[in-house]
């Protein structure tokens, strides 16, 4: 969700190596896809490596090592799990 990446931004700019794992073939994708894909030129553009269209297969050594389900290994440190909520919008 859009808070998600915030954080991933906030993350980059403090230094950090963030990398950003989204099923979806873009980010954000409860919103307009523009949106999301502007959003992902901007992070990228700030140093965030953004992975979409895969998810995370496995944790491997402890948490220590990411598998996506495309093949690709990569090491952490963290891991920040967030997900996006759609709103309830029946009642109105």
């Amino acid at each position: 969700g859009l808070i998600s990446m915030e954080v991933a931004d906030n993350l980059v700019s403090k230094g950090k190596k963030v990398t950003v794992v989204e099923l979806a073939p873009t980010i954000l994708p409860i919103w307009d896809p523009k949106f999301g894909v502007m959003a992902e030129q901007v992070l990228r553009s700030n140093g965030v490596d953004v992975r979409t269209g895969v998810a995370i297969e496995a944790l491997e050594n402890h948490g220590k090592k990411v598998v996506l389900t495309n093949g690709e290994v990569f090491p952490t440190d963290y891991l920040l799990i967030a997900v996006g909520v759609r709103p309830n919008t029946d009642l109105l």
